[in-house]
């Protein structure tokens, strides 16, 4: 059990008719227990949270199969105490100091649309309390809690602000500063917002170029999603990224861009999107860039207890810049399961596009055995018949991620998944495919290097490998650890021109300080874009912990080491090329409001 300093319980006095005075002592500990259930029964693997209001100590348990839940000794305090599970709203309670150790509680679970206004503005109040760097289940609580359901008595609004910079030695490594600022709240009869929005100038004093503000390269984003009753919510997301790299002619630069402009709207499971993609000098072999529109929409035509089948639908039309005709496809993948017996499942489905210049069709299927209640083993393939007079000469881009955009020649993948809530909680996945497109990779929003990409050429053969472990070491520690690795080959190509990459990251937290610390990585080796015979090389490692410095405001106090090497990069902001690491002290704070 840890190690907790007591805090000292107040003495409550009272004067007799006699006029003598007798000593009352709350207990210095409070043992919270009790059980979760629902209008069914009991509930499992339901989060048991337990919040102290005045110093933001925070620890959880899970329920048992017969519902039944036990947290460690709390230090005397008032606490809120919080149960979730998906599909349900919170269940909330209070906690004071009182004699009595031991305080036996009964969460009850209920349905969105059953909660009363109270109920709602408490879980508001409770929601509002924890901070998110602290409670790493808060998607649970916001998933399946539907805020818009309850008229509110008052607008209720609340956020988190952001602000950091980085520095480094002058001339030879970049600066940057950055700021994020998210806002959620409620307003009106049933709706609910939520804005985030984040901005980030990398600055070099080697270079002024006034196109970009003086700046090497910058990002911005903004997202916002509305939430009308508990069936519909309208999602809108805005992005942009550009950067300067270096000319062929000494003294000049060219810049490289992409924007992204995304609707989407969601009812009832089924969602439809609009969205505009435009990139520029982002493939050598279509520098001038294009624009994308896109209509998509996607839905469940079958969702029983044993099958399942999704449909998606999406059509679209690119423009190469310079080129007269733009490409119009048409896209149509059905996805699917069936239960053949309790512990072994099979999927399937398949991918098509239909061009002017004809059609392809990537049929797949998998088997899914859960070799225990906890533990699942998955294998999938899938295979591409094309008959297509000419490929595309349009380039893609892809996140590392998501799903395939466009279908692989062939794609074989195993994966392992094995844990629980309560346990460790591990998934695994290889997979090797061919790709018959250009691709560009970009990688996660774990490194503000937001330049960063890995290419893919027709004819590569790509394997990739991904771990996710996720655990807790009893009651103090959790860690978070996630990793993706990457080969490619082409048998038409020398092996010098052979790629690979390995970027992750491991993030911990300590809940009684609220210390959060996370380490990332990302190792790229590539040939280099505009050379046959230079290799790209870039290594980056960086460093964040952020403290948490108690409330009000949920202060934190956050600061970083970033070490950076880049070789042939054409990118400004990477510096100049060096035999050892570039370094850069990182600091910055944020609040809550």
């Amino acid at each position: 059990m840890r190690k907790i300093a007591i805090i000292a319980a107040a003495a409550i006095t009272f004067s007799g008719a006699s006029g003598a005075r007798a000593e009352v002592r709350l207990s210095d500990v409070i043992e919270v227990l009790g059980n979760v259930s629902e209008a069914a029964g009991p509930v499992d693997e339901a989060l048991v949270i337990a919040f102290n209001l005045s110093n933001s100590y925070i620890i959880q348990t899970f329920s048992q199969k017969n519902g039944r839940f036990e947290l460690p000794p709390l230090p005397s305090g008032v606490y809120r105490i919080i149960a979730v599970k998906q599909g349900f709203a919170p269940a909330v309670a209070t906690v004071t100091p009182s004699r009595q150790r031991g305080r036996e509680l009964s969460l009850r679970l209920r349905a969105p649309e059953a909660l009363t206004r109270a109920d709602k503005d408490a879980i508001w109040e409770a929601r509002r309390a924890i901070p998110s760097d602290i409670l790493r289940e808060l998607n649970i609580v916001d998933e399946s809690l539907d805020l818009a359901a309850a008229p509110p008595t008052s607008s209720r609004f609340s956020g988190e602000m952001v602000s950091m910079t980085g520095f480094g030695e002058a001339g030879t490594t970049a600066a940057f500063a950055q700021t994020a600022l998210g806002v959620q709240g409620r307003f009106g009869e049933g709706w609910t917002v939520n804005v985030s929005g984040a901005i980030r100038t990398v600055d070099d004093e080697t270079y002024v170029f006034p196109t970009m503000a003086e700046s090497v390269a910058e990002a911005s984003g903004v997202t916002m999603e509305i939430q009308s009753g508990s069936e519909s919510a309208y999602r809108i997301a805005t992005l942009q990224r550009g950067w300067l790299m270096e000319a062929e002619t000494e003294g000049l630069s060219r810049s490289a861009d992409f924007r992204s402009h995304n609707f989407e709207w969601r009812r009832d499971g089924g969602n439809v999107r609009v969205r505009y993609l435009a990139h520029e000098n982002l493939f050598e072999s279509a520098p001038l860039g294009s624009e994308l529109f896109e209509l998509a929409a996607e839905g469940y035509v079958v969702r029983g207890n044993r099958s399942e089948l999704e449909v998606t639908l999406r059509v679209g039309q690119e423009s190469m810049v310079g080129t007269a005709v733009p490409l119009r496809t048409a896209d149509l993948a059905t996805r699917g399961s069936y239960e053949l017996i309790p512990s072994l499942s099979v999927s399937y489905g398949v991918n098509s596009r239909l061009t002017e210049d004809g059609h392809e069709l990537a049929p797949e299927t998998g088997l899914i055995y859960h070799i225990t209640p906890a533990t699942s083993l998955t294998v999938h393939g899938a295979m591409k018949v094309d008959d297509r007079e000419r490929h595309s000469p349009y380039p893609s881009l892809m996140f590392l991620d998501q799903p395939w955009r466009l279908a692989p020649r062939y794609e074989y993948a195993i994966a392992l998944s094995s844990g629980t809530r309560e346990n460790a909680r591990l998934t695994a996945r290889a997979s090797v495919a061919e790709v018959d497109s250009v691709l560009r990779i970009v990688f996660d929003e774990r490194f503000e290097e937001f330049w960063d990409a890995f290419y893919l050429e027709p004819g590569d053969v790509y394997r990739a490998f991904s771990v996710d472990v996720r655990r807790q070491l009893g009651e103090s520690v959790a860690f978070d650890l996630a990793t993706r690795a990457g080969y490619v080959s082409n048998e038409l190509r020398n092996s010098e021109r052979d790629r690979h990459y390995l970027s992750g990251s491991v993030q911990s937290l300590y809940i009684p300080w609220g210390t959060a610390v996370n380490v990332a990585w990302r190792f790229i080796e590539q040939p280099a874009v505009d050379s046959l015979l230079a290799v790209h090389e870039s290594e980056r490692i960086n460093l964040r912990l952020a403290q948490g410095l108690g409330r009000p405001l949920g202060l934190r106090l956050l600061v970083g080491l970033d070490l950076a090497r880049a070789l042939n990069s054409p990118v400004l902001a990477d510096g100049e090329e060096g035999e050892g690491y570039q370094k850069r002290l990182v600091g910055g704070v944020s609040f809550a409001f």
